[in-house]
């Protein structure tokens, strides 16, 4: 059995090793500070969030009117994906998976597979955190 002391920051062993003591290994390197891996995302409604109809009738998206999110401003892994965000616009806003939904950063729409760290590296480089998204409902083409 393995017992941890807080205090020192070591492992006894109980009844093996005859009581020796070894360091315990931290998952994390020494320097490395959990807050840069945290990344403040604010998630707001595109300015243009008009849907154009392509004259279809059965367009749920066009009757469709977006809201803000009550709580805005998200502390998200860097290595979060773009589909998580998503996920969780359309579960606050209760439209499921029937409204599809567009997730933007400078006007440029992200792919589901891009990460928040990719983002902030390729298209919120010089700018202030926390990073803005936006989401639209997708229009139909």
């Amino acid at each position: 059995a393995v017992v941890s002391t807080q205090s020192t920051g070591e492992e006894q062993c109980n009844g093996e090793n005859n009581g020796a003591t070894r360091p315990v290994r931290s998952p994390l390197p020494p320097s490395h500070n959990y807050r840069d891996y945290i990344v403040p995302v604010q998630v707001d409604i595109h300015t243009s969030t008009t849907v154009p109809s392509n004259g279809k009738e059965s367009n749920p998206a066009a009757d469709f009117e977006l809201r803000e999110l009550d709580k805005p401003i998200l502390g998200c892994p860097a290595r979060c994906p773009i589909r998580v965000i998503k996920k969780f616009v359309q579960t606050k806003l209760n439209v499921g998976e029937t409204i599809e939904l567009d997730i933007l950063c400078n006007d440029e729409i992200l792919g589901k597979d891009h990460t928040l760290e990719f983002v902030k590296m390729t298209r919120w480089r010089t700018k202030e955190l926390p990073l803005l998204l936006t989401y639209r409902v997708r229009p139909d083409i």
